[in-house]
């Protein structure tokens, strides 16, 4: 999870250096990431036992 923060982190610095492209390109890994990281704990089975 924190490769995803880290990750947002320096696209947002790359953005303030007026590197866009690479910036945009950095944000759709880290938002396909993002969505697999989701998708992997929302269909995880929870192993609760009542």
């Amino acid at each position: 999870m924190s490769l995803i923060f880290l990750l947002t982190g320096i696209a947002m610095l790359l953005v303030m250096w007026g590197k866009e492209k690479p910036s945009y390109a950095l944000w759709a890994v880290t938002l396909a990431l993002s969505i697999y990281w989701l998708n992997h704990h929302a269909t995880d089975a929870l192993s609760i036992l009542l």
